[in-house]
């Protein structure tokens, strides 16, 4: 799998998301380049090669600079070319951080929500195949918290990592803690 060796790149107006194979004494030979318009503006987080041999991509994408952000899904063939994109999302802003392949073929996503009182969660988010929403949890409470990476367990439970921001000063928490 590629997944480990995966430049991320983002641009205004769209994701640009390249491919390239894991060569390390020489630079790595580009495979194919792609850029995908999303809304106004996207942001590409996290990038992983799937059991079908395509890819699939988390970030945020905006609507438009006024209603906020929402995670941004897109599903690609092996090519780059996009099988599905997905958005979830909101009033509230969410962005996805890392997101990884489950057992059952669906994805399982780290990153933040907003909350109505200004500050935001961790955020885990499960979909099936098609990147539909199968349930969502939020960690974090009053607190500012964001999780930035989770995985599949060998229990078929989740595990994730991320901050949680406690009287203004950033610690690293534990992934129960979350």
């Amino acid at each position: 799998m590629l997944n480990r060796f995966l430049p991320q790149f983002c641009t205004l107006g769209g994701i640009l998301f390249f491919i390239s194979q894991p060569v390390f004494p020489q630079p790595p030979d580009t495979l194919w380049t792609k850029v995908f318009q999303v809304g106004v503006a996207a942001y590409g987080y996290s990038v992983q090669q799937t059991a079908d041999e395509g890819f699939i991509v988390v970030g945020k994408s905006f609507k438009d600079f006024t209603t906020g952000f929402d995670i941004y899904l897109i599903k690609t063939d092996a090519n780059g070319d996009t099988l599905w994109t997905r958005t979830i999302g909101d009033s509230l802003a969410q962005v996805g951080n890392c997101i990884q392949q489950t057992g059952d073929s669906g994805y399982i996503i780290a990153g933040l929500t907003g909350t109505p009182a200004g500050s935001r969660n961790a955020y885990i988010v499960k979909t099936n195949s098609s990147g539909d929403t199968l349930w969502t949890t939020r960690y974090g409470g009053d607190e500012n918290a964001e999780a930035y990476y989770v995985e599949m367990t060998s229990d078929s439970g989740y595990i994730a990592t991320g901050i949680r921001y406690v009287s203004g000063q950033g610690k690293c928490v534990s992934p129960e803690a979350l």
